[in-house]
């Protein structure tokens, strides 16, 4: 206060809002492709309300409040996506739902992708780890698959085997009931945050 007047100033405060995100229901390419699109909205209206913040101070709080509150959107928007599909990684009754491949495997040069439920492996069914491994030893040189893909179009494949290849073909299976552990998953946000470290003020205070 300076002869009985007083000024208030906004002072600008940087700050990094940073983003991460589960699926059960998307491929990981899936999954990249509609965060990436939805990021890309939110960025392009928060760097506007920070343009125009220049020349107007008030959109200045607007915008600190769109930062957060629209991050929580997404969270909400992408929890609401995820609510109205089945979930994808799990094992169908008579097949094995593959969840990821190893880049550079001989699966990869096969082109079976995350997502994908291999119903044969040389001919013979598969329902389970061990029925994957046996099928696959019936057959010393090659392994034949057939395969549902993400259209559930049946596809088959096959490839040579040597020496030395991963003993699943650079396959990565779903998790099923002999998983040794597993992530439970718990829902964060802001405002649970904020209630949080409310709480714990009032049971200091």
């Amino acid at each position: 206060m300076i002869g009985g007047a007083s000024s208030l100033t906004i002072l600008p405060v940087p700050a990094i809002i940073g983003y991460s995100d589960v699926t059960t229901v998307y491929t990981s390419v899936e999954k990249s492709k509609v965060a990436s699109k939805h990021l890309m909205i939110y960025s392009v209206f928060l760097f506007g309300l920070a343009f125009a913040a220049e020349y107007w101070l008030p959109l200045q709080i607007i915008a600190a409040l769109f930062a957060a509150l629209a991050h929580e959107g997404l969270r909400l928007i992408g929890k609401r996506a995820e609510a109205k599909r089945s979930v994808l990684f799990v094992h169908p009754n008579d097949g094995l739902r593959v969840l990821e491949v190893i880049p550079g495997s001989p699966a990869a040069r096969m082109g079976i992708k995350s997502g994908e439920t291999i119903k044969k492996v040389n001919g013979i069914p598969v329902t389970d780890k061990r029925g994957l491994y046996e099928a696959l030893q019936s057959q010393s040189a090659f392994a034949k698959l057939e395969i549902i893909n993400l259209s559930g179009h049946i596809k088959l494949v096959q490839h040579s085997l040597y020496e030395g290849d991963h003993h699943q073909l650079g396959i990565i299976l779903a998790p099923d009931d002999e998983a040794p552990y597993y992530i439970e998953m718990e829902d964060h946000n802001l405002l649970k945050l904020f209630r949080q470290k409310a709480e714990k003020i009032f049971r200091g205070a």
